[in-house]
């Protein structure tokens, strides 16, 4: 029986396009996720995540996220 190598599970899906930018730090990256058509990479996600309200780069987060609301709505 041939064993299927299987990344660890993240809830990601890789984009049908091997590079996209990210809202975040415009860096391309094939892993992350996609919210409605903008992309956010697998390490602003986990760095958005783990970050307090009182941190310094929060509201840099925050004015970022606002660009898939702008878009969707624009």
């Amino acid at each position: 029986m041939k064993q299927v190598k299987r990344a660890a599970h993240s809830g990601h899906i890789p984009p049908t396009d091997p590079l996209v930018s990210c809202i975040v730090c415009s860096t391309p990256s094939e892993l992350g996720i996609h919210i409605g058509d903008q992309f956010i990479c697998q390490r602003c996600e986990a760095e958005m995540v783990l970050t307090d309200v009182t941190d310094e780069k929060y509201p840099f987060f925050i004015k970022q996220m606002k660009k898939i609301w702008l878009k969707e709505n624009a």
